[in-house]
């Protein structure tokens, strides 16, 4: 046995003991990496794996967290003389502003209607048979041609433009059809060709009509909304009355409403300082709605003028119409006029009626109320003396008999007609 010296042993059990701390640190360290915080970094980490750190470096890469962590939460102590300064708030993230783009300039142009057909112009078809010892070649070869049509009609509602433009495109093609039959075992082949359509232009054409559009056409001055208390003015030689019946269901408010819209349509202009001597109403409720409808845009009217209807008004129109003998049953509306406007009402009164009644169509509607303003609104020679002049009312009953059908022109009263 070796005598070993007391100090000799203390050194020994001192190096045995540091090497015993050295490790039970290291087994701690390797616990806490084995065990990470579920940040966000580890948790992309989870999501998209990475090469694993050796304990050593994640023990490393967590203290040194978790000793930023600590010192950015730790507060700070006041420097002597000094207020103590408190924590900056942080600012919510605000999101980035979109830039703001200029707006686009609206266009006034629209497209209102799209034609496109397509039809066959010609067709030649040639058919030839060629035989030789050996086959029977039956050729047969045809070529077409078709137009496309695109009509397209453009209105540029600012500028009173009507744009139609028509392009049409020739198309051709050619096809040959070959059968081949072979005499001794009467096989038969055949072949068909094929080739490209030939597409040509054959035609463009634009029109642009300048027009002013509807809204902006000056008011005809034949054509007022009156109130009741305006319902008969004595400044005129004639007075029409559109006149609806108080028993009109609901279901002819869409054809009222058509009616309307032709009644306030734009007319051609008249002559420079020519007046109206005739005035054909549409009754309305009350004098202040006849107002805002006399100066309303046209495509605002028509909905409060049938809704706003004078009822009264036009009953009373109808039973004095009735007075000539004849009862109006039909489901109306009409068009009524006396001359002068002293006549409504009055016994042996001459009552112009147009019946309305089989007008169902707004081409229809128009038709009426043009020819009503050419035929009586405007011609003073109706109406310029002590009441209608029959002689010249005559023709113009029979001519629109002929295009509108019987009944639909018609004089009222003692001389009837």
């Amino acid at each position: 046995m070796f005598n070993v010296p007391h100090t000799s042993l203390s050194l020994c059990a001192l190096a045995v003991a540091g090497l015993l701390l050295s490790g039970c640190s290291n087994g701690q360290q390797v616990k806490l990496a084995d065990a990470p915080i579920p940040t966000s970094r580890t948790l992309a980490t989870q999501a998209d794996p990475q090469p694993a750190e050796s304990p050593s470096q994640a023990a490393l890469g967590e203290n040194t967290e978790n000793s930023l962590e600590q010192v950015a939460e730790a507060p700070q102590s006041p420097v002597d003389g000094e207020e103590p300064m408190e924590a900056p708030q942080v600012a919510e993230a605000a999101e980035a502003p979109v830039p703001v783009t200029a707006p686009r300039a609206e266009t006034s142009t629209v497209v209102k209607a799209v034609t496109v057909t397509e039809k066959p112009v010609r067709k030649i078809e040639t058919t030839d048979i060629v035989e030789t010892p050996e086959r029977i070649i039956e050729r047969k070869e045809t070529v077409e041609t078709t137009e496309r049509v695109v009509d397209q009609v453009q209105v540029d509602e600012d500028a009173g433009r009507v744009v139609e433009q028509v392009e049409v495109i020739e198309r051709t093609e050619r096809t040959v059809d070959t059968i081949e039959v072979d005499k001794t075992t009467g096989a038969a082949v055949e072949t068909i060709v094929r080739s490209e359509p030939v597409k040509k232009e054959v035609e463009t054409m634009t029109v642009v009509v300048e027009a002013a559009s509807a809204d902006d056409a000056p008011r005809d001055p034949a054509r007022l909304f009156t109130g009741p208390e305006q319902s008969t003015p004595a400044d005129y030689r004639g007075y029409g009355i559109v006149a609806i019946r108080a028993d009109t269901p609901p279901s002819e408010r869409q054809r009222l409403n058509m009616i309307c819209e032709a009644f306030v349509a734009p007319l051609p202009a008249r002559p420079e300082g020519e007046n109206a001597g005739m005035v054909t109403v549409w009754p309305v409720s009350s004098t202040a709605h006849a107002d805002e409808l006399n100066a309303a845009p046209r495509q605002r009217i028509c909905g409060d003028a049938v809704e706003r209807y004078g009822l009264s008004e036009g009953r009373r129109a109808i039973v004095d119409t009735e007075r000539t003998g004849w009862i109006l049953d039909n489901r109306g509306p009409y068009l009524l006029a006396w001359s002068p406007p002293s006549a409504k009402g009055t016994a042996g009164a001459l009552v112009l009626l147009v019946d309305l009644s089989g007008v169902t169509t707004p081409e229809a509607a128009q038709v009426v109320m043009q020819r009503w303003s050419s035929d009586i609104e405007r011609n003073a020679d109706l109406w310029a003396g002590k009441s209608w002049d029959v002689d010249l009312l005559r023709p113009i009953i029979a001519s629109w008999r002929e295009q509108f059908g019987a009944r639909t022109l018609m004089l009222l009263g003692p001389v009837g007609g």
